[in-house]
C-alpha cells in the first residue's frame, strides 16, 4: 500500500523551486498532454528553446508575465511507492506568509539553494520557519549545479553551510541533494554528471522517508464542526430523534463504548454510535470525516471539542506562543484579534510581545512590536478559555490564528508553547 507525503518547497528568489516542481512532475511523468502542450506553446512565444517546466506550477496569470511564483501552488502526483500532496510556496520576502501556510502540514520541506549564492536571508528565514512549523524532514536541494561545473566542493561547502544552521535551529537531520532542476540532474534518476555524489535522487529520498509521527498515536480530539438534528422526513421514521456531532478526528482514535469528554463544559459521556454517511463503524481513526452519537443528552456545539476522558485537555485562558505575523500593519502589546482555534473563534488580548526571532544571530531579541514576516514571542489572554495544547505535542491541537475581528484577515499563525527556533541552545 502506498502512503501519502505532504511536500512543500521554500527557497529564495530564482532558486529555481516552480523549474524544479515542474521537472519533478515531468520527470515522474505526472504531467497531461495538453498541459505539456500549453506550457511548450507559451515557452515558444517566449522564444524559449525548450519547454519552462516553472509554467507547470505558475498557474496565475500575473505569475506567469513576471516569472515569478506569489501564491502557494497545490500539485498532485504519484509513483509506484507513494502518493504526493505537493506545495510550492513562493520565495519572495513578501510573500514568506505563505510558506508559511505550505509548510504547516507538511511532512517534508524541500528547501532550495542556489550553489553559485549558497545563504542567503530567505534561506534562514526558511529554515526558521521548518523549524517553527515542526516540519519533521528538511531536505536540501543544493541547485543549479551545472551552473559551477557539477562542483563537489561547491556541493558540500553549501550543504555544510546550510545544514550548521539548521542544526543551530533545532532541525537534528537534513538531508542534501546535488541538483539541476533545469536539466534534471539528480531529480528523478540519478546523474552521470555527478559521480562523486553515491546518495539517491531527490525523488528516491522522497520515497522513503517516513511519513509524520502518526496521529492515530495521539489521543483522540475532534472539533465540532456541525451539530446534526435532522428534522421531518430529512431522514427515516426511525431517525427522528437523531442527533450527531460532526467533524474530523484531528488525532487518535474513538471506539463505540468509550468515554469521552466533552470541551469547554467538561461533560463526561459515552460514544453511543459512529457515522460515516449512511455507515455505522465500530472505529473512527484520525482523519477521517465522521459523526458521532453520544449516550446522553449533552449540550454540544460547533466549535466544542470532543476529546479522550483518559487523556483530556487542559483549559487555558493564557497562551504563550510564537507568531509569524503576516499583515502589513504592525502587531503591537494590547492588540485587540480573534483567535480561531480548530472550529472556534474567541476574542482576545495581546498581553505582551516578548522577543523578535533575529535571522542572523537566530536567538530572540526584545522588541515592542511585530513587523510583516518577523516570528516573535507573545502572551496572549483570551476572552473565553481554550483546549490549546502545546504544539511540540499535537501541530493541530497548538496551532492557533491571530484574525482581525473586522473584516476576517488572517494577521498571524500561532504555535502555543513553542520554544523559537535555536531556543533551547540559549
Amino acid at each position: 500500500m502506498t502512503t501519502l507525503l505532504r511536500l512543500a518547497t521554500a527557497g529564495s528568489v530564482d532558486d529555481g523551486k516552480s523549474t524544479l516542481v515542474g521537472r519533478l512532475l515531468h520527470d515522474s511523468k505526472s504531467v497531461l498532454a495538453d498541459q505539456l502542450d500549453a506550457v511548450e506553446r507559451v515557452s515558444r512565444d517566449r522564444g524559449l528553446t525548450t519547454a519552462d517546466l516553472a509554467l507547470l506550477t505558475d498557474g496565475l496569470r500575473a505569475e506567469r508575465e513576471q516569472g515569478i511564483t506569489i501564491d502557494v501552488a497545490y500539485r498532485y502526483f504519484a509513483t509506484a511507492k507513494r502518493s504526493f500532496v505537493l506545495a510550492d510556496c513562493p520565495g519572495h520576502v513578501q510573500y514568506t506568509r505563505n510558506t508559511v501556510t505550505g509548510s504547516s502540514t507538511a511532512d517534508a520541506l524541500v528547501l532550495l539553494v542556489d550553489a553559485r549564492k549558497g545563504v542567503l536571508e530567505q534561506t534562514r528565514r526558511h529554515l526558521a520557519v521548518a523549524a517553527l512549523m515542526r516540519v519533521p524532514h528538511v531536505v536540501i536541494a543544493v541547485n543549479k549545479i551545472d551552473l559551477v561545473d557539477h562542483s563537489e566542493d561547491v556541493f558540500r561547502t553549501v550543504a555544510a553551510d546550510v545544514r550548521a544552521i539548521a542544526t543551530e535551529l533545532g532541525i537534528p537531520d537534513a538531508h542534501a541533494v546535488p541538483v539541476s532542476a533545469l536539466v534534471g540532474d539528480n531529480v528523478v534518476d540519478r546523474s552521470p554528471n555527478t559521480p562523486w555524489y553515491d546518495g539517491p535522487s531527490l525523488l528516491e529520498l522522497l520515497e522513503t522517508l517516513p511519513p509524520d509521527t502518526d496521529p492515530g498515536r495521539e489521543s483522540f480530539r475532534m472539533p465540532v464542526q456541525l451539530v446534526i438534528r435532522p428534522q421531518g422526513a430529512a431522514r427515516s421514521p426511525e431517525h427522528v430523534e437523531y442527533r450527531g456531532y460532526a467533524g474530523q478526528v484531528a488525532s487518535g482514535s474513538v471506539s463505540v463504548g468509550d468515554e469521552v469528554v466533552v470541551l469547554p463544559s467538561g461533560t463526561r459521556t459515552t460514544v453511543a454510535g459512529i457515522d460515516l454517511g449512511e455507515r455505522s463503524l465500530d472505529v473512527a481513526v484520525a482523519s477521517q470525516s465522521v459523526t458521532i452519537r453520544l449516550a446522553d443528552d449533552v449540550d454540544v456545539s460547533r466549535g466544542d471539542l470532543i476529546c479522550s476522558a483518559a487523556d483530556p485537555v487542559t483549559l487555558r485562558q493564557e497562551v504563550q506562543a510564537l507568531a509569524c505575523w503576516l499583515a502589513d500593519e504592525p502587531l503591537r502589546p494590547g492588540a485587540r484579534l480573534l483567535v480561531k482555534h480548530g472550529s472556534k473563534s474567541v476574542l482576545a488580548m495581546v498581553r505582551s510581545i516578548d522577543g523578535r526571532l533575529d535571522l542572523d544571530s537566530l536567538r530572540l531579541v526584545p522588541t515592542d512590536r511585530l513587523e510583516l514576516n518577523d516570528i516573535g514571542r507573545v502572551t496572549v489572554r483570551l476572552a473565553t478559555p481554550l483546549p490549546v495544547e502545546d504544539y511540540a505535542t499535537s501541530r493541530r491541537g497548538g496551532a492557533f490564528l491571530l484574525v482581525d475581528p473586522d473584516d476576517g484577515r488572517t494577521l498571524a499563525a500561532v504555535m502555543a508553547d513553542a520554544p523559537a527556533p535555536g531556543e533551547h541552545l540559549t
